[in-house]
């Protein structure tokens, strides 16, 4: 019985550790494709150059050569946007899953 409140205690410490690491990671800001590393919480701006939609699903690049992912976002080219996402690999390419996409102007 005292193993098992023992192992309680310890797994709630845990979850909380845990819970409170998470909420202290701050997104990477990164201007260039190179700079991009898979699995990395990240912040990319640009201009938007192109944007291919199969559906609901977008992939948009940007003047940077940085592309990122989005699903339902209404997005159109020459926007200049601020995307915070992780980063991810398809195909041998590195992208970002975008989570918060920002205006930042409508040129």
């Amino acid at each position: 019985m005292r193993l098992l409140k023992f192992s309680l205690i310890i797994s709630f410490f845990g979850v909380l550790f845990l819970i409170i690491l998470s909420l202290n990671v701050e997104p990477k800001e990164v201007f260039s494709y190179a700079e991009l590393e898979e699995g990395v919480y990240v912040i990319v701006s640009g201009k938007v150059v192109s944007i291919r939609e199969y559906g609901e699903f977008k992939t948009v690049k940007f003047d940077n050569n940085i592309s990122f992912n989005c699903n339902g976002c209404g997005i159109r080219e020459n926007l200049r946007l601020r995307v915070e996402g992780k980063v991810s690999e398809y195909r041998g390419k590195m992208q970002v899953n975008a989570e918060r996409i920002f205006v930042e102007s409508k040129q």
